[in-house]
């Protein structure tokens, strides 16, 4: 048997997986180097007025920002019917 203080000097391994990425920051930048691999970053200034119909139909349909625009894209490249 081991005493108290043998027990908390003893060396524990750590139990199940290792970490994969040392800090969240590590695995943040991982996540969007993934995403540059098959997709572009785009920034743009809109209105208020814009950021909340862009919002409520991301909600509607379910969708992120960055699918719901290339949605839309699509469509008007398709249709052309949006900007008319």
């Amino acid at each position: 048997m081991y005493s108290m203080a043998e027990e908390k000097n003893s060396v524990r391994k750590k139990v199940g997986r290792p970490r994969k990425y040392a800090s969240l920051a590590e695995k943040q930048k991982a996540i969007v180097a993934r995403k540059l691999e098959t997709t572009v970053q785009i920034k743009a200034f809109i209105t208020p007025e814009a950021r909340s119909s862009l919002n409520e139909l991301c909600k509607k349909h379910g969708m992120s920002q960055g699918e719901l625009l290339t949605v839309l894209i699509q469509h008007e490249k398709i249709d052309g019917e949006y900007l008319n």
